[in-house]
């Protein structure tokens, strides 16, 4: 039998921290969610089905438990553990993932439910998760068709399957190697895209926009090069990268744009190490060419065999910098350009 899990933290100056299968003590471990209180209690209230039952004094530093189920003498899903008078009403520590929330309901989900908090359009999503009951969150695109898209721990760039329309969630669970990894599967409606692509953080503050006429899949999966974007799409994508950046720092983000609206497809934290056709600056000393029409499988293993020698790797191709394979670089810190 799979144990459900709640999460356990603290409350205190406006700011939730908590992390699943702990007490209140696991904040001491610096692995936790911290979310400003608006943006906590909307994805705890989207996980948990209920609305944690917290003081909301901000100078009170309040101990709590989240439960799937009723429990604890007031028979409610909120569980207090203790609430002391603080000095403290204004705590904002910024929001850092992967951690152990976000691990384990699918990086994927976690990013998305961010972007929901703070107000953007996120497709409706069903989320089957292995240890919390099946959730759902986003707005609905109008649209019949769905995506199922996998939800690893941690960011694994094209390693797990996106599948556009219904195929049986089980077999794409049991086809996908190292499935253990995988925390959950979303069922995602589609945005009928007109264009879409990626964005990400820029070492010089700004970002760097990417997109295709259409689906974005064989874009980010090295199959098909960037097009010129139209103006106002570019202005609008800056201007949402903006105010993300400035709330979350370096990011990235799948965009699908519908004619009408941008919607968010992805989100991730990232730290700010691209530039022009550069993925990740460095000194090295040999250049590995590598021709993209040979896989992301090709490259991972290439990267396994390049560990602890001083190489970097030139990618040969129509390649975008915001695509799967300048991904898996980016997370390697490999030094690597594309020409």
């Amino acid at each position: 039998m799979t144990l459900m899990m709640g999460v356990s933290g603290v409350a205190q100056g406006g700011s939730f921290e908590f992390a699943p299968g702990a007490t209140p003590r696991i904040v001491e471990s610096g692995a936790v969610a911290t979310l400003h209180e608006p943006e906590a209690v909307r994805i705890l209230a989207g996980v948990y089905h209920v609305e944690p039952d917290v003081p909301k004094e901000h100078d009170l530093r309040v101990e709590f438990s989240i439960h799937p189920h009723r429990c604890g003498v007031r028979n409610t899903n909120t569980i207090l553990w203790e609430a002391e008078q603080t000095d403290a009403e204004n705590l904002h520590a910024p929001l850092r993932w992967p951690n152990l929330f976000s691990e384990l309901i699918g990086d994927k989900v976690f990013g998305l439910l961010v972007a929901d908090a703070y107000g953007y359009l996120v497709p409706r999503s069903s989320v089957i998760s292995r240890k919390i009951p099946p959730f759902s969150f986003g707005r609905p695109t109008g649209e019949d068709e769905v995506w199922l898209r996998t939800a690893p721990m941690q960011p694994e760039p094209g390693l797990y399957p996106t599948v556009r329309g219904w195929t049986d969630p089980f077999k794409i669970m049991e086809s996908s190697e190292g499935s253990g990894q995988l925390a959950s599967l979303l069922i995602q409606d589609e945005v009928r895209a007109k264009y879409s692509g990626a964005m990400i953080s820029a070492t010089n503050g700004g970002a760097l926009i990417e997109g295709v006429f259409g689906f974005g899949d064989d874009f980010m999966l090295g199959k098909s090069g960037p097009v010129e974007l139209p103006a106002e799409i570019q202005n609008r994508l800056l201007t949402m990268h903006s105010a993300i950046q400035t709330a979350l720092g370096g990011v990235r983000i799948e965009w699908a744009f519908d004619g009408s609206e941008i919607w968010i497809l992805q989100l991730q934290q990232i730290q700010a190490m691209s530039a022009g056709r550069t993925i990740v600056s460095g000194n090295v000393d040999h250049e590995v060419e590598f021709d993209v029409t040979r896989g992301l499988s090709e490259l991972r293993l290439l990267l396994s065999e390049m560990e602890g020698r001083a190489w970097g790797v030139r990618l040969i191709g129509n390649v975008g910098m915001t695509s799967h394979f300048a991904d898996v670089l980016r997370r390697s810190q490999i030094p690597s350009r594309i020409s």
